[in-house]
């Protein structure tokens, strides 16, 4: 791993974690874009062995247009170099069937709704690219081993940001402080979340044995389940104690706890941590679950937008099949630009793109005023705010487009068709092979309630998972047909 860049590395963490000890999280932003400037050099002129690297590091960010123009430059560059490709199978021919289905949804939209050629730009760049990443490979073998642990000990140094954050804590009494360099509670748990949960399926398959499907199938449920449940309030203790295993593996300062006897003991000890947080959270609150949930039912939005997205769309003159058009209604492209529907100031992006697409206003018409925005704080945002992938996709590409890109994830990171050869694996890429199945199967449901799926620190982070799991020869899977 180039020196230089851990170098960069520890001088964002040094700066990240100083900034959120003295409760100056807003300068964090600042020092993001200094760093942004450092990876794009990176990505564009360094060797392109070192472009994974700078994207992962530029992606603990929290400048999502940063993440975005990184991924841009990345994509272009493989794209240049003749290096992407995608391959001739079942993941391969859906990806290439969704992107005529994004043509033929956009030639439809500028006919018979708008002519927004911008939305299209911004929704290719939020959107697709993240997720054509994810799809492609690589002629150029990058070295997936140097990958997979530059990425493990990106989440796992979160612990310093974290830790600093307590006075923060004390302060203001929120757990949403719990943000790590992405100032951004709910992605740092998911990801310290997949890291733990990784962690103990590799050690519960255990070494120099076999997996059966149902066994594989069970865990990998076990571990999407909590990663769609994981938040900076709940699973804050997971990023610290499990980041703080990783840090002392990875820099060696204790070897002696390491070896074989102690480290199922490690595991165990995190996982009975993080548990009895969960059932703890759980149990204090279940005198008000049913009236909290009936409550958040009763002021939801979010089940007016997908009501109209899925059962209203031919009431306002929109097809069901094809929908009206990448980034038109409901996505973060469309979102970033309604300055009159989500209530916010008139900025300079909603006036270069002339306001909210027709479909976007006409469907959010009521939805997420000033009036909503003053009680959201005692909501939970997930279920009440009107922002859906699983909606937008709908309203955006119709059923076509919803049930392609929700097989496209199944084929992606759906473990159903493998054995895990675990002899003579490497730790590392073992464990973000499974950080990455558990977060892409996470992000389906996850999109129900958010728009995970366009999320820059979640798809662009995963995206460079799934290289380093593609690009090493020393991880060993093969399908059931093989045996």
């Amino acid at each position: 791993m180039p020196y230089h860049l851990l170098i960069a590395t520890w001088c964002w963490i040094a700066v990240a974690t100083t900034l959120v000890a003295t409760s100056e999280t807003s300068t964090i932003s600042q020092a993001h874009a200094f760093l942004a400037l450092y990876c794009f050099i990176i990505i564009l002129l360094r060797p392109f062995k070192e472009a994974p690297l700078a994207l992962m590091l530029l992606a603990t960010g929290p400048n999502d247009n940063l993440i975005f123009l990184g991924a841009l430059l990345f994509f272009l560059r493989s794209i240049l170099s003749g290096k992407l490709y995608i391959k001739n199978n079942a993941t391969g021919y859906l990806f290439i069937f969704f992107l005529s289905l994004v043509l033929s949804s956009t030639v439809i939209s500028y006919l018979t709704i708008e002519f927004r050629p911008l939305q299209t730009i911004f929704w290719t760049v939020t959107f697709l690219i993240p997720i054509t990443l994810c799809v492609a490979h690589f002629k150029h073998m990058f070295n997936g081993l140097a990958i997979a642990k530059y990425g493990t000990m990106l989440i796992s140094i979160q612990i310093l940001p974290v830790i600093a954050a307590i006075p923060l804590y004390i302060k203001v009494g929120s757990p949403d402080v719990f943000g790590g360099t992405w100032l951004d509670a709910d992605i740092a748990g998911f990801w310290g979340t997949a890291l733990a949960v990784a962690s103990f399926l590799l050690f519960f398959l255990g070494k120099n044995t076999q997996q059966g499907k149902t066994k594989v199938m069970s865990m990998m449920a076990v571990g999407t389940v909590l990663s769609i449940l994981a938040s900076g309030k709940i699973y804050s203790v997971f990023i610290i104690f499990l980041g703080l295993f990783f840090f002392l593996k990875y820099f060696r300062l204790i070897q002696g706890l390491l070896n074989a006897k102690v480290k199922p003991f490690i595991f165990l000890l995190v996982g009975s941590i993080g548990t009895i947080v969960v059932i703890t959270t759980l149990i204090t609150q279940a005198g008000g679950i049913q009236n909290w949930l009936k409550y958040q039912y009763e002021h939801s939005h979010k089940t007016i937008f997908l009501d109209r997205v899925f059962n209203q769309m031919a009431i306002y003159n929109y097809s069901n099949l094809f929908g009206v058009g990448p980034g038109m209604l409901g996505s973060r492209s469309a979102n970033a630009v309604s300055a009159n529907i989500l209530h916010k100031e008139e900025m300079a992006l909603p006036k270069l793109f002339q306001g909210a697409p027709q479909p976007e206003a006409e469907i959010l018409r009521g939805l997420y005023d000033k009036e909503f925005q003053d009680k959201i704080r005692y909501m939970s945002a997930n279920l009440v705010i009107p922002f859906s992938g699983i909606g937008a996709m709908k309203g955006e590409m119709g059923w076509l487009g919803l049930i392609s890109v929700i097989l496209l994830f199944l084929l992606l990171f759906w473990p159903h068709r493998v054995y895990y050869h675990l002899e003579n694996v490497n730790y590392q890429i073992t464990v973000v092979y499974f950080m990455a199945t558990i977060s892409g199967l996470s992000i389906v449901l996850l999109s129900i309630f958010d728009t995970a799926w366009e999320q820059p620190k979640i798809m662009v982070f995963l995206a460079m998972l799934m290289l380093a799991a593609s690009s090493s020869g020393r991880l060993m899977v093969r399908t059931i047909d093989e045996k």
